[in-house]
């Protein structure tokens, strides 16, 4: 009988300061800054600092860049008018090969969810005003 596959311990306490990492497609990168394709909805991925080193986030694509930003700095909660409201947080999802894998999620009553485009486009602008940007992506990524 084949053994059961084992699955990594989920590591659920993040710390407000633990930074996040982010590998940056040259195609998001524009005149200097992060375009809002960088951020998609509604989650996406991040490597945690408390089980990695920024460089891990590149894999396979060395010319690729990497962003970095704080647990604190995802906005928590953002309304859309007094009644809908959606959360946001970082959840770890180890993977098989990278136990530091995470994801930067949107919910709405609980459930994953993909805001409204105007909840979307304030979660992006306030976000990219805290990322800080480590490595810039090379040309030979193009």
């Amino acid at each position: 009988m084949p053994e059961a596959p084992v699955l990594p311990v989920l590591d659920p306490e993040f710390e407000a300061s633990e930074r996040l990492f982010r590998r940056i497609h040259p195609v998001f990168y524009v005149e200097g800054s992060l375009s809002e394709g960088f951020i998609p909805f509604p989650a996406f991925s991040v490597n945690r600092e408390k089980y990695s080193h920024p460089e891990d986030v590149l894999g396979e694509s060395p010319h690729f860049g990497i962003a970095s930003f704080r647990v604190m700095d995802i906005p928590e909660r953002l309304e859309v008018d007094p009644i809908r409201a959606y959360e946001f947080g970082v959840e770890h999802v180890p993977e098989t090969e990278n136990y530091a894998h995470s994801e930067v999620r949107s919910y709405s009553d609980g459930v994953l969810a993909e805001p409204p485009k105007t909840v979307r486009k304030r979660f992006r602008d306030l976000l990219r005003r805290r990322i800080t940007i480590l490595r810039v992506p090379s040309e030979k990524a193009c």
